[in-house]
């Protein structure tokens, strides 16, 4: 390593490597998409937890508010593994498995910021009244993974 720099970025995505075991189980063709998003989606949220220190040092680098780190985080260290993601969910658009007309990115976007959010505020969530997810990481992942596929709209008849 050049930089001390360099060897935090390596050190950063060394740690996100595990998802790529779990985005390659979404992208292999066995099975429903919804039922391998839903488990990557658990996987990914279960990865978060298990590995809660990174999480939280990855997060704060994420809200230093400084662009050139940024730019890093992107390069470096998330954007070949969020590629991967958005082209996986980009097949299932082209497959007519999921809607065409909405941005896989966003939906990508949502299932990792939604994760990052329950990690660090679950010990809140369990508090609140009605909120009946809060230590229940299985729980939420599947409700989201509903919500993401599905929508919040009444099914129509």
């Amino acid at each position: 390593f050049n930089t001390k720099n360099d060897l935090y970025l390596a050190v950063l995505r060394g740690a996100c490597n595990e998802i790529t075991q779990h985005l390659d189980k979404l992208g292999d063709d066995r099975g429903a998409l919804a039922d391998r998003f839903g488990a990557f989606a658990d996987a990914h949220l279960q990865s978060l937890i298990d590995r809660e220190p990174i999480t939280r040092l990855i997060l704060r680098e994420l809200l230093s508010g400084n662009p050139r780190l940024g730019q890093e985080l992107a390069e470096k260290v998330f954007g070949e593994k969020f590629a991967q993601f958005v082209a996986i969910l980009r097949a299932g658009q082209q497959a007519g498995t999921l809607r065409r007309d909405i941005d896989p990115a966003m939906v990508a976007t949502l299932l990792i910021g939604a994760d990052m959010f329950f990690v660090e505020s679950r010990d809140v969530l369990r508090h609140l009244p009605g909120v009946g997810f809060g230590n229940k990481p299985a729980r939420y992942s599947a409700m989201l993974t509903d919500i993401l596929l599905h929508g919040i709209l009444p099914k129509k008849k």
